[in-house]
């Protein structure tokens, strides 16, 4: 309940939270062997810290973050757009908007910086806002 009421408010869910969203499902699933593919994640400093420590505990070496980089512009089209056509609560007031775009900046941007800068990952850098096409070619190419 108090999940969905931040949801609903247009706030951003704890840390804590998030990173039980997905490393539940490692600890459960996850024997080493498989690929794995993250999407939205780590939204903060602390989450990719506590990611990069599983990523060590599973032993993988070097893995390949994909960075998808749009503009802010875009993303405020493609939020509006969302909240059109998937009657989303959490885009559909601006000034909502504005604030999940604002804590790309304080939150997740330092994430970002963190895989960039760090030796024990292979990080590239797409441009989100071409064709889906043209972004699943440049994934593609980069996990070769």
């Amino acid at each position: 309940k108090i999940a969905s009421h931040i949801a609903d408010t247009g706030q951003r869910q704890p840390d804590f939270l998030a990173v039980w969203n997905w490393a539940h499902v490692l600890i459960e699933e996850m024997d080493g062997e498989e690929h794995l593919i993250v999407d939205g994640m780590p939204r903060s400093y602390q989450e990719a810290l506590v990611f990069d420590s599983a990523i060590t505990f599973y032993g993988r070496q070097k893995p390949t973050v994909i960075y998808i980089d749009v503009s802010k512009d875009w993303s405020r089209e493609r939020l509006s757009a969302r909240a059109v056509s998937e009657g989303r609560k959490d885009d559909i007031n601006q000034d909502t908007v504005e604030r999940r775009l604002s804590w790309f900046d304080t939150d997740v941007y330092p994430a970002v910086k963190f895989f960039e800068s760090h030796p024990g990952y292979h990080f590239v850098h797409v441009n989100g806002e071409q064709s889906v096409e043209a972004v699943t070619k440049d994934i593609f190419m980069a996990l070769g």
